[in-house]
Formats: structure tokens, C-alpha cells, sequence
């Protein structure tokens, strides 16, 4: 945990195992889970970190 003006950061934890592969429409592809979709889809990374992706913006994904 490191600590962030006076507020503790957890330290991201990477992923194991098999990832998603998200492809947006403008051809750039990612792995790592696919957490939550709706509006946006959220997307942890197999680094630890995440990233939300408007729905709008996802051609497609593939299960592993």
C-alpha cells in the first residue's frame, strides 16, 4: 500500500490466467477481464489497473 496525501493506495494486483480480447472500433485491442458492461465497460488489465470504455466505442470480445 503506498500512501497518496495522507490516503492509502492499494498497490494494483496483476491478473493470472486467461483475458478477455476487447477490439474497438478504431482496430486498437485489449486484454484483461471484462468486470462490468452497460453504458461503459469496465476492464481490468492484466498489469493490475483498469480502464472504462464507452459501449459505443467496443466492436467486439472474445471470451478465452
Amino acid at each position: 500500500t503506498k500512501t497518496y496525501i495522507g490516503m492509502p493506495v492499494a498497490t494494483p494486483t496483476p491478473l493470472s490466467g486467461n483475458y478477455d480480447v476487447i477490439r474497438l472500433s478504431n482496430g486498437k485491442i485489449f486484454e484483461g477481464r471484462v468486470l462490468d458492461k452497460g453504458a461503459d465497460y469496465h476492464i481490468q488489465l492484466p498489469t493490475g489497473g483498469s480502464i472504462r470504455i464507452p459501449a459505443a466505442k467496443v466492436e467486439s470480445v472474445r471470451k478465452p
